[in-house]
């Protein structure tokens, strides 16, 4: 089995199996308060559950109250098998009834910390 662990801002996200994770390549990441897409150099875009931890995570993207939710950039590391694959930004995209969408994203053209 593949292990793999998503760190959001330094913390570990739940992920109900990997396989569900659904880390797909893109070349471009779609931005919704524009509607507008932007080119990047990499993009990954991923589903996670919602959990007391994600939503933690997420400073409760998932409550309508929340303002900006899709404008919130995080730091974002993907490790599969203990190797580092992926260090960048994360960006919510899209919340549904049980589960955040969003995309893993290394911009071109600004510096993230």
């Amino acid at each position: 089995m593949v292990n793999i662990e998503l760190y959001i801002n330094g913390k570990l996200c739940d992920i109900t199996n990997p396989y569900e994770l659904g880390v797909r390549l893109n070349k471009e990441i779609f931005i919704p308060s524009e509607i507008t897409s932007k080119d990047v150099q990499y993009s990954y875009t991923i589903t996670l559950p919602f959990s007391k931890n994600n939503d933690e995570i997420f400073n409760y993207a998932n409550n309508e109250e929340v303002k900006n939710k899709f404008n919130h950039l995080f730091n974002a590391e993907l490790i599969v098998d203990s190797i580092r694959i992926f260090e960048g930004l994360f960006k919510i995209t899209s919340i549904d009834n049980n589960k955040y969408k969003g995309n893993l994203y290394k911009p071109l053209d600004i510096r993230y910390k």
